[in-house]
């Protein structure tokens, strides 16, 4: 039998330790709910991002009439490597201008829409991926992407109205059963955002249980990939910009 004062010890650990870390996983994941809705400049760490914004913003000035503007992380930045191909056949002669970055997370986009990245730019159709950043570097909730993923379209809805420019929202491309990215994939699909603001799915188009075939390293797509899913956004893109108003 255990002395009392040690089963007494034991009752208080029971009772709050759990307490404890629990306090302490709240704690983390507003911190990084506060990470993803507000804008987050980047850390003087991450000096070839900062002059990558500056490039995109240089790009804007350079390319005001773009009807189409792609916005968000790496899937977006490596449509013009990987899915080189694909973006010169599909996207090119629409005038699309992507402005995506590598590593960028939902309040870096933030940030980035507050110093003025879109501001040459009257752009009929936004085509947004992001969040994915948000899981990978900050390890936080599928919720919490989405969350940022609606102050996004809050943002830009407060520099374009719905009446001028539609909004096209990807769900992740690649997400696991029962992950976060899953999570995060399903808050966007069964949130209505609003106004001419639309959810694609193009995760449809990458069928099959082995991301291998799509992606380079399970989460980037490869050319294969980047050829899947080009087609079914060129269409939707067509049907929008040819409608004479939204």
């Amino acid at each position: 039998m255990f002395p009392k004062k040690i089963k007494a010890c034991i009752l208080f650990l029971l009772l709050t330790v759990p307490a404890a870390l629990g306090a302490v996983w709240c704690a983390k994941h507003a911190y990084r709910y506060h990470l993803a809705v507000h804008p987050l400049p980047y850390s003087p760490e991450q000096g070839a991002l900062l002059e990558k914004h500056r490039q995109d913003k240089r790009n804007a000035r350079l390319n005001p009439h773009a009807p189409v503007l792609f916005l968000g992380s790496s899937t977006m930045e490596f449509w013009l490597k990987e899915g080189k191909h694909s973006w010169e056949t599909w996207f090119s002669p629409l005038g699309c201008l992507n402005l995506g970055t590598r590593s960028e997370t939902t309040g870096n986009l933030l940030w980035r829409l507050n110093d003025g990245l879109t501001s040459p730019l009257a752009p009929r159709i936004i085509v947004l991926y992001s969040g994915v950043n948000n899981l990978g570097v900050q390890k936080s909730l599928g919720w919490t992407a989405f969350q940022g993923n609606v102050a996004i379209v809050k943002k830009i809805r407060e520099i374009y109205s719905p009446e001028t420019t539609a909004i096209i929202v990807i769900p992740p491309l690649i997400a696991q059963k029962g992950s976060r990215m899953e999570t995060f994939r399903n808050c966007l699909l069964q949130h209505d955002f609003g106004e001419n603001v639309h959810v694609l799915p193009l995760h449809f188009f990458l069928p099959g249980k082995d991301a291998s075939l799509y992606t380079w390293d399970g989460l980037h797509l490869n050319a294969l990939g980047y050829e899947a899913i080009s087609p079914p956004l060129f269409r939707f893109l067509q049907q929008l910009l040819s409608r004479s108003s939204f």
